[in-house]
Order: structure tokens, then C-alpha cells, then sequence
């Protein structure tokens, strides 16, 4: 795996002027902010074509807004400065995801989420979630990181499906992501996937 191609910045702010009517040409799941997709014709696909160090992928997650941050003021708060603002300075995180499955039917799950963004608010020691971390180091669940998919059922396709998959003792397939906070991070994520995959692991599981 080249990481250095792929996650050229932990972080990246875009600064983008839409006085001229122009979009930004973008779309964005509304409860996480995590990029979706990017149009060839906007603003974002411009400032990628000029600014090939500090490129916006899909996946990647707006931290914030002209100083306006989702983790102190929330999606709606983020979404409302791009609606009604002309002149945007956003910022991007990157975003790395892996999996994981559980079994609870032999304990329970042991997560508390926000109930839109799905974002892991808290750990219960005694759940499987602790579990698996004692067992998977590093691929520890942290508060922060965001549940994206269980069993199949997207958060992209709303909050409650997943919620509802989570309920019941069963199996549970969940992919989860984490905003990279540094090159370094992203480095070592990406060491510790492709060891596991070396040793024909995948995500592994805690029963």
C-alpha cells in the first residue's frame, strides 16, 4: 500500500469564492458530512484540478466551516454556513475505514451513538465493544470514530436502519470510520491492514 499518495495530508482546508454563482458541486451525507461524491463541474473539482497537494476525495469528512465545527455546533449549524455563505474556507479530514464482528449473543453490544451521525460517544467496559478492543489493539473502536454500515445497512441511507440492526442478539458485520488526525496515524493504520491481511485475517471477530 503507497500511503503516501493516498493520504498526501491528514487534513486539508479548501478556500472557495461562490460570488459568482457558481456550486461547489458536491454532495454530502447530511448526518456525518462524509463526502459522497465530487461533480467534474464545481467548485471543488476546480480547486482539485489547481491544487493537486491538498485534493478533496469522496469519503473525505467536512470538520468545519468558516470557524463553524461539527463537533461543537453540529451538522445542521456546518450545512448552514455552506447555504448561506459566498466566501467558504472548509476544512476536510480524511477518513480510513475497517471492520469488525461481534456477537451479541453473548453479551451486549456495549456502544452509546449520537443518533444521527451514529459517531461513538461512549464505551462500556463491559460490552463486546471493550471486548474487541482488549482483543484488537489496533484496531480499537475510540469515541469519535462513526459506525457507516451493519449487516449491509448503510448509515447513508438513514440513521435508523442501522439502529434498528443493532437491537437483538445476533451477528453484526459493522463497518466503522475514523478522521485521521496525522500522516503518521494514517501510516500506521495502513501498516496494521495490511499485516492483518497477511496473516489472513479480515477485521476478525469477538465473540
Amino acid at each position: 500500500m503507497t500511503v503516501s499518495s493516498q493520504f498526501p495530508r491528514a487534513t486539508n482546508v479548501m478556500w472557495v469564492d461562490r460570488s459568482s454563482g457558481a456550486k461547489l458541486g458536491i454532495t454530502y451525507e447530511p448526518a456525518s458530512l462524509e463526502i459522497s461524491s465530487i461533480k467534474p463541474e464545481g467548485l471543488v473539482a476546480l480547486w482539485n484540478a489547481s491544487h493537486p497537494e491538498a485534493i478533496v476525495r469522496p469519503g473525505d469528512r467536512i470538520l468545519e466551516v468558516n470557524g463553524k465545527s461539527f463537533e461543537k455546533l453540529g451538522a445542521a449549524a456546518v450545512q448552514a454556513e455552506i447555504s448561506n455563505s459566498q466566501m467558504l474556507s472548509i476544512s476536510f479530514a480524511r477518513t480510513l475505514n475497517w471492520h469488525m464482528r461481534l456477537d451479541t449473543r453473548s453479551g451486549r453490544l456495549g456502544l452509546r451513538l449520537d443518533p444521527d451521525s451514529l459517531q461513538v460517544r461512549a464505551i462500556d467496559e463491559q460490552g463486546m465493544v471493550a471486548k474487541w478492543n482488549s482483543s484488537r489493539p489496533s484496531f480499537a473502536v475510540r469515541v469519535g470514530d462513526r459506525i457507516k454500515e451493519v449487516n449491509g445497512v448503510r448509515a447513508a441511507d438513514g440513521a435508523a436502519g442501522v439502529h434498528s440492526e443493532l437491537r437483538g442478539e445476533k451477528v453484526l458485520d459493522v463497518t466503522l470510520a475514523r478522521d485521521v488526525t496525522s500522516a503518521a496515524e494514517a501510516l500506521f493504520f495502513a501498516q496494521q491492514q495490511t499485516a492483518s491481511v497477511m496473516k489472513g485475517e479480515s477485521g476478525g471477530e469477538a465473540t
